[in-house]
């Protein structure tokens, strides 16, 4: 009997998450910014059948959290949902869930999600509505 399930391939996947804080500050000081949001490029390493399982799976494996800042605010992290999945060409001796790769980039608030995804993900085209 043959398998028609696709192999299990090696996957880097992008995932944005976004840090606001919530609520008025107890004090402010000269360092506090208002209407900035902290984003965060993580890649993370994963395994899956096609590029959306990998990036559902790299999606499980970011969680929510948060924590309270020296100006009294919860701070929230979260997923945007801004993903992309990149197929690796060659198996990996690596754990599911290693992180490859994160940098952050401090953005104005008032950006929309579509702004966020092109400046992480590139601008649209125009023809077919995919992005490159």
């Amino acid at each position: 009997m043959s398998n028609s399930n696709p192999p299990i391939r090696d996957y880097a996947v992008k995932v944005v998450l976004r840090t606001v804080p919530v609520g008025p500050p107890l004090a402010k000081d000269g360092d506090f910014r208002e209407g900035i949001q902290l984003l965060e490029e993580r890649v993370l390493f994963v395994r899956a059948r096609d590029g959306q399982q990998a990036v559902q799976l790299a999606e499980e494996l970011v969680s929510a959290s948060s924590h309270v800042n020296p100006y009294g605010q919860t701070v929230e992290t979260e997923s945007t949902g801004i993903c992309d999945a990149y197929e690796l060409s060659c198996r990996l001796a690596l754990e599911v869930g290693v992180e490859l790769f994160s940098a952050t980039r401090v953005l104005p608030l008032s950006m929309t999600d579509d702004q966020l995804a092109d400046v992480f993900l590139g601008p649209e085209e125009e023809e077919d509505g995919q992005r490159r």
